[in-house]
């Protein structure tokens, strides 16, 4: 019984649908990376903006 082809067909099967769900979901994480990365930056930069408005109207008066 241990040497069942169909058996073993099936093992080779899984392992190839494992490998590629591992990679797929690898890819997945890090085009989350990216995502939360650009995020982060874009935050920074809208930050920085609003600092630059608050200034400009501290200047001129504005509260």
């Amino acid at each position: 019984g241990g040497s069942n082809p169909r058996v073993a067909t099936a093992m080779a099967n899984l392992a190839d649908g494992i490998s590629g769900l591992v990679k797929n979901m690898r890819s997945e994480q890090q085009i989350m990376r990216d995502w939360v990365e650009a995020q982060s930056d874009e935050q920074k930069a809208m930050r920085n903006t609003l600092e630059k408005i608050a200034d400009a109207l501290k200047k001129q008066g504005v509260h």
